[in-house]
């Protein structure tokens, strides 16, 4: 249900979206720098669009001909702007509401952090940035493909020239009566391995990864449906102006958290939640029972298969969540961001492989991320991995190999 957010949206009038591009080239007119531009977008969306152009000066060490400018809507900061005074007043009122456990939502905290990324996320400039950090943690990716920045035009705020780059929608593509239950296999697991490196080792996650923002092609480039060679599989990664990135204190918590859950060890995760929480000692409300109910359910959960159909992780973390409310557990706001992303990749891999394990797929990372947990991680839990994958894929293809 989380992909109807994704829409279109009307998009600007060319005069305007003329005037913007010129504006960042300095001045220069739009037919001095470009041979072809589309004045009917590719995309619209709420904060900018994007059109195909051909520049007239084609960078020689690039192979692509053909580029997509992202150009911002003129008028979209002060609306962004007046829509984040308005969640900053409710959070206020609703934070100040006698609702037992409200505080401890942090939704003062929770809307500076939206308000600091969605500020973030209007400046092209900051786009760019992101997208030479993302092709840079995925250079060595077979299967990953981010846009990659024109270097003859630098972004402006206003302005972002990226490579384009072909594809079909996710979900165009999963729902093609052409496309094979092997080819979607071969697409989730890369997919889920990328996030989990974002998450567990990069600290540079994705935060917008609806469908629309995923597109699916054969590793020739181009962007075909239908069932072709499953090993050849690409999916493209675009719109990377909203980011997680977490400080290392919060980073290593996150980890030091997934790696007790993913140990089945529910009472470590429980204390670690507890001891380092947004507020002092002695506020927790009951903390011997929330760490028998945090106990209970990872306990519940890691007694059967994680995988997307087994078990709905959006749920569970809402549990978690209900749970830190209820015994006064402040957990840090970043993590909501966080939580979105899993449950919207969640839905995808439901659709894309019901059976696929998320820890299995998790584990491999982690252990990359935290190198003293390499060791642990060839008992049961990893020995686990290793004969899911073996079943499933065949152990050489995957990168758990190397850890243990």
């Amino acid at each position: 249900s989380l992909a109807a957010l994704h829409s279109s949206v009307a998009p600007e009038a060319f005069a305007t979206t003329r005037r913007t591009v010129e504006a960042s080239l300095g001045g220069a007119a739009m037919a001095d720098v470009f041979l072809e531009f589309d004045q009917d977008p590719l995309g619209s969306g709420c904060v900018a669009q994007v059109h195909r152009a051909v520049l007239r000066n084609q960078p020689q060490h690039l192979e692509t001909q053909v580029w997509a400018v992202k150009v911002k809507r003129a008028h979209v900061d002060a609306v962004v702007a007046r829509d984040l005074r308005v969640m900053h007043s409710l959070a206020a009122i609703v934070a100040a509401l006698p609702i037992p456990g409200i505080q401890y939502l942090a939704l003062p905290a929770a809307v500076d952090s939206f308000a600091e990324h969605m500020t973030a996320q209007l400046s092209l400039r900051h786009e760019a940035d992101n997208l030479q950090r993302f092709g840079k943690n995925f250079e060595h990716s077979s299967h990953v493909v981010f846009p990659a920045v024109c270097p003859s035009i630098p972004p402006t705020d206003q302005v972002l020239v990226e490579t384009y780059e072909p594809g079909q929608g996710l979900l165009e593509w999963a729902q093609c009566p052409d496309t094979s239950v092997e080819s979607k296999k071969a697409l989730a697991l890369p997919m889920v391995e990328a996030f989990f490196q974002m998450v567990l080792e990069d600290n540079l996650v994705h935060g917008d990864l609806h469908p629309g923002n995923i597109l699916v092609r054969n590793d020739d480039g181009k962007g075909s449906g239908g069932d072709k060679s499953s090993h050849g599989v690409q999916f493209v990664l675009v719109d990377t102006g909203l980011c997680v990135e977490l400080s290392p204190a919060d980073q290593r918590n996150f980890i030091d958290l997934f790696t007790a859950v993913a140990k089945g060890k529910g009472r470590e995760a429980a204390l670690l939640m507890l001891e380092r929480s947004k507020q002092p000692r002695g506020h927790h409300k009951n903390p011997e029972m929330f760490v028998e109910k945090m106990s209970r359910l990872v306990n519940q959960v890691t007694e059967t298969k994680f995988t997307c159909s087994d078990v709905k992780i959006g749920e569970v973390l809402q549990e978690v969540m209900n749970m830190a409310r209820n015994h006064h557990v402040m957990v840090d706001s970043q993590f909501a961001t966080l939580v979105i992303s899993i449950t919207i990749l969640e839905g995808i891999g439901r659709q894309l492989f019901p059976d696929l394990d998320l820890f299995a797929v998790a584990l491999p990372i982690l252990a990359r991320a935290r190198k003293e947990y390499t060791e642990a991680a060839t008992d049961v839990v990893m020995d686990r991995a290793r004969e899911y994958f073996s079943n499933m894929f065949g152990v050489s293809r995957f990168t758990y190999d190397k850890c243990s």
